[in-house]
């Protein structure tokens, strides 16, 4: 048990991903594996049951409002704020060998600052399978190869002026942090609109081709913690034939160009071809393996720490794995596994248990998508229509959490899907029989994506 409970959907996860590399290598396109945006209905691999199927529809939006698949009662604006219990993520941190004792000294942010960026999903806390308990903060960046039209050169940021006039030699390529309700669709065109002035309708992207690459850092801000920049490279090109707009980007003379963003930050870019960057130093492209190694990480208790957690706080332990009830092993699993967490709130402790639904619509066909059937592992089916939804781990941005169904549970491109920032929110007291002694809360966050016409 402990970090090493599912250990096996941490395994599966690598075959897959090394059995679509090779599909890739042999040239079979993978990107049509995510394309079930464009089919009216599709059946996919459960990701949730085992050995299970799981069909979907795309369904006219009148008969979904007949249905009431989308009636939420009692549904309100998700708060603001949702902390994490510190304890819970020390004691990760602590199991995976990193000392929170020295987060807070010096130069070094505080453990509370970790644990906001992974809140909000400014990073995430993932585990190295190559490594042996080796927890990483992992930060999404996406970074553009962005080209003339002819493709002959591409574009460099080559220095940088502060507000205060103080100036650094940069020479890279154009990128920023990928927002966790942003695709790489739409950090591209924040990159072109805030950093460069460019609308981005100037340009054509080619998100078929994305590479991924993978850099290692140690973090100065959180010492014991290695940094993974994920970074996504985009290739685009300058296609408009405006000869004005043309000109401010230095085209077609290639010539140097600076802009200058809301906060006075000022870019220099230059063109270069792609021998004459890499020559300065600037990276181009993916070495070494494309395939990440990088999964999610085991959290909450394992049995014995959750045995002295119950115990000290005045639950009877005797009763689990009784009469219908969860075992604490069943229990410490899905702690572990993030499919449930637990909360002390005035006293009480609570098992909470937080999905988050998407409602996926298409405006150009007027169709929303719904799961309308499941085939178990034994065969059996059933056929009650609902919102796709996944659990969402204590560790998951609700919006990381939107996209993760979105690629691995619907197999659907998430360049295709702009998801709203607007959340829903509903909260429930149930009586579990699962849990002696413990009150069960069930929460629902309601998250809206679109299609992108022509997506």
């Amino acid at each position: 048990a402990g970090v090493n409970d599912g250990i096996k959907e941490r395994r599966q996860e690598l075959i897959q991903r090394m059995n679509r590399e090779a599909e890739s290598r042999k040239g079979i396109a993978t990107k049509r594996q995510l394309q079930n945006h464009k089919h009216k209905q599709f059946v996919v691999a459960d990701k949730i049951v085992k050995d299970g199927k799981a069909s979907y529809e795309w369904m006219f939006q009148d008969q979904v409002k007949k249905d009431k698949l989308l009636d939420f009662e009692n549904m309100s604006d998700a708060p603001k704020d949702d902390p994490m219990d510190l304890a819970m993520f020390r004691k990760t941190l602590v199991e995976h060998n990193i000392d929170p004792n020295i987060f807070g000294v010096g130069k070094a942010k505080g453990i509370e600052q970790l644990a906001k960026e992974v809140e909000t999903g400014a990073s995430r806390l993932m585990l190295d399978a190559q490594q042996h308990k080796k927890l990483v903060r992992v930060v999404d960046i996406v970074v553009l190869k962005l080209r003339p039209a002819d493709g002959s050169c591409l574009l460099v940021e080559f220095k940088e002026k502060f507000p205060d006039e103080r100036e650094r030699e940069t020479m890279r390529l154009p990128g920023t942090k990928k927002e966790p309700h942003e695709n790489a669709r739409q950090t591209s065109e924040r990159i072109l609109k805030e950093m460069m002035n460019m609308d981005p309708s100037m340009v054509t992207f080619d998100f078929s081709s994305v590479e991924r690459q993978e850099e290692e850092t140690d973090s100065i801000s959180f010492p014991g913690v290695t940094t993974v920049y994920r970074k996504e490279l985009v290739e685009c090109k300058v296609t408009t034939p405006d000869k004005a707009t043309l000109q401010q980007v230095g085209l077609p003379g290639l010539s140097q160009w600076h802009a200058t963003d809301a906060q006075g930050n000022t870019k220099f870019f230059m063109w270069l071809t792609d021998t004459e960057a890499e020559a300065k130093k600037v990276k181009l492209k993916v070495h070494g393996s494309h395939i990440s190694t990088l999964v999610r990480a085991p959290i909450g208790l394992d049995e014995e720490a959750l045995r002295e957690y119950l115990k000290t706080n005045g639950i009877d332990i005797n009763q689990f794995g009784q009469n219908g009830t969860k075992s604490l092993k069943e229990f410490s699993s899905e702690l572990i596994k993030g499919e449930t967490r637990l909360l002390q709130v005035d006293g009480e402790i609570l098992v909470i248990t937080e999905v988050v639904m998407l409602i996926l619509t298409n405006s150009a066909n007027k169709e929303t998508l719904i799961q309308v059937g499941q085939v178990w592992p034994d065969g059996k089916t059933s056929t009650q229509a609902r919102i796709p939804g996944a659990k969402r781990r204590p560790d998951e941005n609700q919006f990381l959490c939107a996209r993760r169904i979105l690629k691995r549970q619907l197999e659907i491109d998430e360049n295709a899907v702009r998801i709203s920032q607007d959340v829903g929110y509903l909260e429930e007291d149930r009586s579990s029989k699962s849990y002696p002694g413990l009150k069960t809360v069930y929460r629902k966050r309601v998250i809206k994506g679109e299609v992108i016409p022509g997506a």
